[in-house]
């Protein structure tokens, strides 16, 4: 599957801010406007469309789910993955 992946948010920086969650909403090219609801618990979690991408889940890194998929880039950065039409 190929998917179109979106810089969400830096992991790290994320969590030196000690919040549970944080919404953060972006212009997806392509796309339109998304709200992504980050959530951090014994790890760190993203809702998306109703759907729940836990990052690096199981040592999964992508960690794809229907249409999504979630991954931490080598930069330290989350993406998520929207699956492209074939």
């Amino acid at each position: 599957m190929l998917y179109d992946w979106y810089v969400i948010f830096n992991l790290a920086a994320f969590q030196a801010l000690g919040l549970v969650s944080r919404k953060y909403t972006y212009n997806l090219e392509g796309v339109g406007t998304e709200t992504f609801l980050v959530c951090q618990g014994e790890g760190v979690s993203v809702l998306f469309r109703d759907v729940f991408l836990p990052v690096n889940f199981e040592d999964y890194n992508p960690y794809t789910r229907g249409d999504y998929a979630i991954r931490l880039n080598d930069d330290g950065f989350v993406e998520v993955g929207i699956k492209v039409p074939e």
